[in-house]
């Protein structure tokens, strides 16, 4: 099912900023958004260094099968072009009401309050869509993407599965 329409205009330091939903012809500026990415920031997203979206990674990120899936994108307009500067999005298993978390915002926008911005309207949509938890695996070093999920009450605890990583844990209300 498609996701819902979703849009906003925000400022950020005097910047017009559109949030808005993912759509299936966002292909271009979903993998030059990855691809501008510093190798750091894809470390921290992805856990590893790749250097741009395999073309089975952007179909799964594009398409979207709604209420299981959604993602924001946050885009400027430069040269009468959009440009997506971050991302935040879910995805639940078709039998889980918990669903798996992942956000990437571009080096430069970082720091500067975006990633509470996408990730507090995404926590509303995720609740109108029957999701219960989100939950995201983060490397220990990402200090920047632990500090922002406590400010936004998400809980830690250590991952079972991988001692490079931590989990990050939210009851969202519907």
């Amino acid at each position: 099912m498609k996701p819902p329409s979703y849009r906003e205009q925000i400022r950020i330091g005097g910047v017009p900023i559109t949030i808005r939903t993912l759509q299936p012809d966002d292909r271009a500026i979903e993998e030059a958004f990855v691809r501008e990415l510093s190798p750091d920031s894809r470390y921290f997203r992805f856990h590893n260094s790749l250097p741009e979206l395999t073309p089975a990674m952007t179909e799964r990120f594009i398409n979207l099968d709604y209420p299981d899936q959604m993602a924001l994108v946050a885009c400027i307009t430069e040269a009468a072009n959009e440009r997506q500067i971050g991302v935040a999005r879910y995805a639940r298993p078709a039998t889980e009401v918990a669903a798996d978390l992942g956000i990437a915002i571009a080096d430069a926008w970082q720091g500067k309050g975006l990633g509470t911005e996408l990730l507090r309207r995404l926590l509303v949509l995720a609740g109108q869509a029957g999701i219960r938890q989100l939950s995201a695996d983060v490397l220990y070093e990402n200090h920047r993407m632990r500090n922002l999920a406590r400010d936004l009450g998400f809980r830690l605890a250590p991952s079972q599965t991988d001692p490079r990583t931590v989990i990050l844990l939210r009851d969202v209300k519907g």
